[in-house]
């Protein structure tokens, strides 16, 4: 599996020397995970996050992103609560991933979501299972 990308969730306040982490609030339990699709027209990571920044948001509501060239980028700890616009977000840990549907996937992103997956069912969180809704 290919190097994830964590991207340091901190922010500077008016004394640019002092740094300040945000701290999410941890999950009680994980019942599931759950991948979302979405085309993100381009963007890279840094883009998106700022797209976010100017709408309000610190970083992005998902735990993990997977881009068109397969990178992982970890935007939240794993076991924080997902953003607050995702069904179920105190519940489980949900994935986006850079395309339109499952078909659409690149081979590389097909093989790290994988890769990702393996990893949380069979070692951080063994026998959890993937949240599917109908228009998933």
């Amino acid at each position: 599996m290919r190097k994830v990308k964590h991207y340091q969730k901190t922010y500077y306040t008016r004394k640019e020397s002092e740094r300040e982490i945000i701290k999410f609030r941890d999950r009680e339990e994980t019942y599931f995970y759950r991948v979302y699709f979405q085309n993100m027209g381009g963007k890279t990571i840094p883009e998106l996050l700022s797209d976010l920044r100017k709408k309000g948001d610190f970083t992005s509501p998902y735990h993990l992103i997977v881009t068109r060239d397969g990178d992982v980028h970890s935007m939240r700890p794993l076991e924080a609560v997902a953003g607050y616009g995702l069904p179920y977000n105190e519940l489980g840990i949900h994935i986006l991933v850079d395309a339109e549907d499952e078909k659409s996937m690149t081979r590389i992103q097909k093989l790290n979501l994988g890769d990702v997956v393996d990893s949380l069912t069979k070692e951080a969180y063994p026998g959890l299972e993937r949240f599917v809704e109908e228009d998933d």
